[in-house]
């Protein structure tokens, strides 16, 4: 009686052990609405136009070699997913818990961390839009030799400069042209671009 009630089970048994799998991506297409994969399971089959599910408003890429949880739906290993992948030689690694970033294989990252801290870590920071609003509300401190604006600067207070105030075609403070403006030498009648 056992033995026939095993022998009715076993169908279930291997379709529930081949519902889920672990895999090596082997090729990855990103052209179609749903990415499309090339894998390698660790039997050793290989299986084509695999899905892949993502969670939605992120996407990603992962590189050839990473490795993926595959789910093969009602247990059918024709009808497989893969609902999971990762590069774990390229993870970022060391987060404190509660911890979350976004990263990618060359190293740089966004990280967002305790204490309400964001952290952006790269080369170069394109940013696109049609206006940037930026409220601070204790300062704002931006370490750069150079900064450069494009057009026009309008400051609503006061500036303060520590250094000196350096233009090829001059400008106007407080209504005075600094181009023309003259000032006398060692209480001279001469005048002099030289403040002195």
């Amino acid at each position: 009686m056992v033995t026939a009630f095993n022998r009715l089970l076993m169908p279930v048994k291997r379709r529930l052990q081949l519902m889920v799998d672990r895999a090596v991506l082997r090729i990855v297409s990103d052209s179609t609405q749903r990415q499309q994969l090339q894998i390698q399971t660790l039997a050793g089959e290989t299986d084509s136009d695999i899905e892949r599910w993502q969670n939605y408003g992120h996407t990603s890429v992962p590189p050839t070699g990473s490795e993926a949880i595959t789910l093969a739906l009602n247990g059918n290993r024709s009808n497989l997913i893969v609902i999971c992948a990762e590069d774990k030689g390229v993870r970022l690694k060391d987060l404190q818990p509660g911890d979350s970033a976004l990263y990618h294989a060359e190293g740089h990252f966004l990280k967002l961390t305790r204490d309400k801290t964001g952290e952006l870590s790269a080369d170069t920071l394109n940013i696109s839009v049609k206006q940037v609003n930026i409220t601070a509300t204790e300062s704002v401190v931006i370490t750069t030799p150079t900064a450069r604006f494009s057009n026009n600067v309008e400051i609503g207070g006061n500036c303060h400069v520590t250094g000196h105030v350096i233009g090829e075609q001059g400008g106007t403070f407080k209504g005075v042209k600094a181009e023309s403006h003259k000032h006398k030498e060692n209480g001279k009648d001469n005048l002099t671009d030289d403040p002195q």
